[in-house]
Order: C-alpha cells, then sequence, then structure tokens
C-alpha cells in the first residue's frame, strides 16, 4: 500500500506541476455488485444496507490527477479526512489554492491549509448567520469579504474525476476483506493518474511539436 501511494504521488511531479490547485471532495464506492434489495432480501434486514467505502482525495485541478487519498467505511463526515489528504500533497508539492465545498467547513481545515502555506477556499455552511456568529478567525475573514467564486467552482472537476474513475475503472469494488478492497481502489486511482497523464502527455507533444517548413 505505501508503494501504490508513491506511485499514485509521482504522477502530479511527472506533469510537471510547480506549485498545486488543489481540489478536495469526496465519494463513495459500493461494496458489492449486488443490489441494495437483494442483499436486504437475503439477509432479510429491516434497514436499507447503506456501508460503503468512502473515497476521499485530494486533486490537482489544472491536470486533473488525484495526488493523495483517504479511505474509510462509509457513512462518514467529511471534515475529518481533510487534515490527512492536504498534510500528504504538502509533503509532495508546494501547495498554492485549496479548495473544498461547505462539508470541509471548519476552522481547524483553515488554519492546516494557511499553515502550509496556501489560500483556502471553503464557503460557509450558515448563509444567514451573522458575522459575530461566525467562529474562527478565517471564517470571519470568509464572512465578511467572502471568498474566491471563480477559483471556487473549480472544485466541479474533482466530481469530473470520480465520474471518469467510476466509468473507466468500475463503480463498485469486489473485494472482500477491507485490505483488499483499499488495494483493489489504489489501483484503480493508480490507472486513472496513468490514463490521464498519457492524454495530457499527447496533446503537450503535439503542441510543443511544430510542423517541418520547407525553405526555399
Amino acid at each position: 500500500t505505501t508503494l501504490l501511494n508513491r506511485v499514485l504521488n509521482s504522477f502530479v511531479l511527472l506533469a510537471c506541476v510547480r506549485r498545486l490547485f488543489a481540489g478536495v471532495d469526496s465519494t463513495g464506492f459500493p461494496l458489492s455488485n449486488a443490489s441494495v434489495y437483494y442483499v436486504n432480501t437475503i439477509h432479510k434486514r429491516k434497514q436499507p444496507v447503506h456501508r460503503y467505502l468512502k473515497l476521499t482525495a485530494c486533486v490537482e485541478l489544472r491536470r486533473q490527477l488525484v495526488v493523495t487519498q483517504k479511505m474509510r467505511r462509509g457513512p462518514a463526515g467529511d471534515s475529518p479526512d481533510f487534515k490527512p489528504v492536504v498534510m500528504g500533497a504538502g509533503r509532495v508539492l508546494q501547495l498554492g489554492t485549496i479548495v473544498a465545498d461547505k462539508g470541509y467547513d471548519a476552522e481547524a481545515n483553515h488554519v492546516i491549509a494557511h499553515g502550509l502555506g496556501a489560500k483556502c477556499v471553503i464557503p460557509i455552511r450558515q448563509n444567514n448567520a451573522s458575522c459575530h456568529r461566525t467562529h474562527g478567525r478565517y471564517r470571519k475573514q470568509i464572512r465578511r469579504y467572502g471568498y474566491d467564486e471563480r477559483a471556487y467552482h473549480q472544485r466541479s472537476k474533482c466530481e469530473t474525476v470520480f465520474s471518469v474513475i467510476k466509468r473507466v475503472c468500475g463503480s463498485c469494488i469486489t473485494a472482500a476483506k477491507i485490505g483488499t478492497q483499499n488495494k483493489q481502489m489504489l489501483l484503480r486511482l493508480v490507472a486513472y493518474n496513468a490514463h490521464r497523464l498519457s492524454i495530457f502527455c499527447f496533446i503537450a507533444e503535439g503542441f510543443y511539436t511544430a510542423p517541418e517548413t520547407q525553405t526555399l
């Protein structure tokens, strides 16, 4: 697993990224190909099955490459997974900007981002709350001055990355054991990055290769 994580981290270096424009988001992967209705019928459950693998990823938004990841079994809150993926990304490259949705709105997350020298764009959950009722130095600044909406809307590229992973590599995790499930998910992320980097290199090669001109 450690080796796979290092391989995953290396793609952003191969893409010649100097400073990360990072987006943090999460998605879920069902732990079986069987439908929820089928599982509930077989086991005669009264409540629906909601267990799934929750993937939180830090994505380099300009290249759409996964830099770091955190996996756990859902359902689970978003905010606790912000620190490990952001700190991990900071060990790979310098962070320039970090964007995330309201699920990651916490003063501690702003402190982590600013401690790494990054600009942090996370909207406040309570839209109607006044400034004096907003806790935290950085959250008060966002309440008072707003946030960079243009940068924030780049966050949708995280959802694009998740969509491509599910369409190309599959949306269900089929392994039975937790350790094997994590490795299966990591291999999918590595495969996605390799696919994405090959597309980027192909475009870059075509852009930088000038056509030969015949001199008269």
